[in-house]
């Protein structure tokens, strides 16, 4: 036989007509049983977020109170026209666990006190019998601190490539906040390769992200913290950092390969094929060729654009010669040059 609870109309009436209409904020808090050696419930904590209500409650156990978890709450106001919100004169949520079902209605009976009704009923083969049970709470004066958020977005460490340099700083909302204030600092280098945080920037703003314009190409760090209604501070999140690189990569320099550094050519026609290494990354390479002359080397022989990584041409002359060689990205940057290397030819 499935055993269930009634509630007689008349007796739900009752319960409400001793309850004090007040608003959903003047619920949240965390309520402790006046009677420190009750059996039942122990404590409640009503937590919002926005219009919703949720209602979490612990039953005396040994050595530690059972938490029943946190559940939705339904708002009751104290009539069919008023606002739930503003005019609230109960709250209820149902409990289950092990096959106990728990339906919980709190209302306050005065501005730091609250009545809680609960009727318990126990699944099929139980011998326990359904109950009712009535207690009294009293609103904690120890002010509940609201958790450190959770960062999402950017993750720890990130290198961010993007101009200009906005970074979108996203969390998960904190139950009970009404704003948030984000911290950002920046890490500012030093000519002897050290630095230090510095800038420290503090916005306060009331949605779950915050979009921050990152000064030059160097690291960041942020935290966040929520704010509840009576302006107080919650637990403040750790840092975490980015770094910023947007100045384009330097390509390395070409390995070259031939012809040998000193090379001696002893031919005519002076046809001469120069190989290097490909780079990756590089879109084409520039090649420079100079001329030994009177003395001293005669720049602006060649300086020649080639999209392969070889470049063919007819030498000046029977003397010196020494060629050179960088990648260009698709950028347009000009990467670091390879060192001169030399040949000769005789004829």
């Amino acid at each position: 036989m499935t055993k269930r609870i009634l509630l007689p109309t008349f007796f739900v009436i009752c319960l409400f007509s001793l309850s004090v209409s007040a608003q959903l904020s003047n619920f949240v808090g965390t309520w402790q049983n006046t009677n420190s050696q009750t059996r039942g419930v122990t404590k409640i904590a009503v937590t919002r977020n926005g219009n919703n209500a949720f209602l979490r409650a612990w039953g005396q156990c040994t050595p530690n109170d059972c938490d029943w978890g946190r559940r939705t709450a339904t708002k009751y106001a104290s009539g069919p026209t008023r606002n739930e919100v503003n005019n609230t004169i109960a709250l209820s949520a149902s409990f289950s666990s092990s096959g106990i079902g728990r339906f919980v209605i709190v209302r306050l009976t005065g501005g730091s006190t609250m009545e809680a009704d609960v009727f318990t009923t126990y699944p099929p083969g139980d011998n326990r019998s359904n109950s009712f049970n009535k207690y009294r709470f009293r609103k904690s004066t120890v002010a509940t601190v609201l958790g450190a958020p959770v960062q999402i977005a950017p993750r720890n460490g990130q290198r961010l490539t993007n101009f200009p340099r906005r970074v979108r700083l996203d969390w998960r909302p904190v139950s009970g906040a009404i704003a948030y204030r984000v911290e950002i600092e920046t890490y500012f280098r030093n000519s002897s390769g050290g630095g230090s945080w510095g800038g420290n920037t503090q916005k306060r703003v009331n949605a779950s992200q915050y979009t921050h314009t990152h000064v030059g190409d160097q690291p960041g760090r942020w935290r966040v913290w929520a704010i509840d209604r009576n302006n107080r501070a919650g637990r403040k999140s750790g840092w975490r950092t980015f770094d910023y690189r947007t100045t384009p990569t330097v390509l390395r320099a070409p390995v070259q390969v031939s012809p040998a550094n000193g090379r001696v050519f002893n031919r005519f026609p002076r046809n001469t094929l120069l190989n290097w290494n490909p780079v990756p990354g590089a879109t084409a390479y520039r090649v420079e060729i100079e001329y030994f002359s009177g003395g001293r080397w005669i720049g602006g022989y060649k300086n020649v654009r080639v999209t392969s990584s070889q470049y063919r041409f007819n030498f000046v002359g029977a003397q010196p010669g020494r060629w050179r060689v960088w990648a260009i990205s698709a950028s347009g940057t000009a990467g670091r040059k390879s060192p001169w290397r030399t040949f000769r030819y005789t004829r």
